[in-house]
């Protein structure tokens, strides 16, 4: 781990400091994740001291939620909002950071660096009433949908309009579909330099294939915990985009995540100028796939199966908990057939599992493949990640 990227304090007496720097890669927060002191059964106190952004590498601010949201969800976690003003408000900087997002619901405290506490409630009202569930609706760089559970457990812009009654799943996919489409237009280069609406058709409708799969399974199995009841936790879709000068400059951009710098590599010839890649990320925050479905009925008989295989199965056999449904364990090899169409690099990270497959040369169905056979810790809830390239 980078000793410069990241510092704990050593007094167990107290509350735990654990200070995220802005240069923090993927794998520095990999290694907090990784602290034996987060895996045995004993809640922490923790102040978890967070930068408003996280530069330059590809992913690593996304990271930093998985981390927060996992803390919380077993310990006493005091967000600190290291490096800025009192000021935080839903406009800041810090507000619309994945770890920002990650501990509105779930951390027992947010404050500014000088320990002014901000009114959590007041936020997240103002996040998913106010703005509909849209966070930086306007950028041109990132554009996020979030979603509060129990309190708002579907944002108003899933609801189409203003209102705030239910609408049926043919509507919901529907409006999703759109807002993909508004995303994609603010963050697509040529969209944003001609003015042009992105359509869903062709390879192009293969990324709302796949963020439409990957949502539903976090909207329906992301919320509730191992006995099935509604979990205090945040549903996150965000969609990124990451310009260079240089598939060189690119490439360094993956930081120490090398699959992913793999991948730029095979996707962009040497010569291509302004190379972009294109980042849209669903986290949810729930049991994850494996322990999600180890608490349904479905699984009575694969209770002692090697975990590893159970994920394998889940992804790719169609075993489901919905053992009744004959579409059941479809949406996943959907959402994946869609990534393949586009030539993309998917990441998963789950449980003690992290998973990744670039489909950037054609040929063959390649499959997700563990990152490291190292020990990984644990992560609260299932986190996708999807990147394809532009030029």
């Amino acid at each position: 781990m980078n000793a410069e990227a990241i510092s704990k304090s050593t007094d167990v007496t107290k509350a735990v400091d654990v200070r995220l720097k802005g240069k923090s890669t993927v794998h520095d927060l990999e290694g907090v994740m990784a602290d034996e002191r987060w895996s045995d059964h004993e809640p922490r106190r923790i102040d978890l001291r967070i930068p408003s952004a996280f530069e330059p590498d590809v992913l690593a601010d996304v990271w930093a939620g998985i981390l927060t949201g996992t803390l919380c969800r077993k310990h006493t976690v005091k967000t600190i909002g290291w490096g800025i003003n009192d000021a935080i408000t839903a406009a800041s900087n810090i507000a619309a950071s994945p770890a920002f997002l990650a501990s509105l619901s779930s951390a027992s405290a947010i404050a500014s660096e000088s320990g002014l506490e901000v009114d959590r409630a007041s936020v997240r009202r103002e996040f998913a009433l106010l703005f509909r569930g849209l966070v930086d609706p306007t950028s041109g760089k990132v554009q996020t949908l979030v979603e509060f559970d129990p309190e708002y457990s579907i944002a108003p812009s899933l609801r189409g309009g203003d209102g705030f009654a239910s609408v049926s799943t043919l509507d919901r996919k529907r409006i999703f579909e759109q807002l993909v489409l508004e995303f994609r237009q603010k963050l697509e280069v040529a969209a944003i330099r001609y003015g042009v609406t992105p359509v869903n058709s062709g390879a192009a409708g293969d990324i709302g294939k796949f963020l439409e799969e990957i949502h539903e399974n976090a909207h329906e199995h992301g919320s509730r915990d191992a006995s099935g009841r509604t979990i205090r936790g945040t549903r996150l879709m965000r969609m990124r985009k990451h310009l260079a000068d240089s598939k060189k400059q690119l490439s360094e951009r993956c930081g120490t995540f090398s699959a992913l710098a793999k991948h730029v590599e095979d996707s962009f010839a040497d010569n291509t100028k302004l190379p972009v890649l294109i980042e849209a990320c669903v986290s949810d925050f729930g049991s994850g796939i494996v322990d999600g479905f180890l608490a349904t009925d479905a699984s009575r008989m694969l209770q002692r199966t090697n975990r590893r295989e159970l994920l394998e199965a889940l992804i790719y056999d169609r075993l489901s908990s919905k053992s009744s449904d004959p579409s059941a364990g479809l949406g996943l090899q959907r959402a994946l057939d869609a990534a393949r169409q586009m030539g993309a690099f998917v990441s998963l990270r789950t449980g003690e599992f992290w998973l990744t497959v670039s489909f950037a040369k054609a040929g063959g169905e390649p499959k997700l493949e563990d990152v490291s056979k190292e020990a990984l810790g644990k992560v609260a809830g299932t986190h996708w990640q999807i990147l394809w390239t532009q030029s």
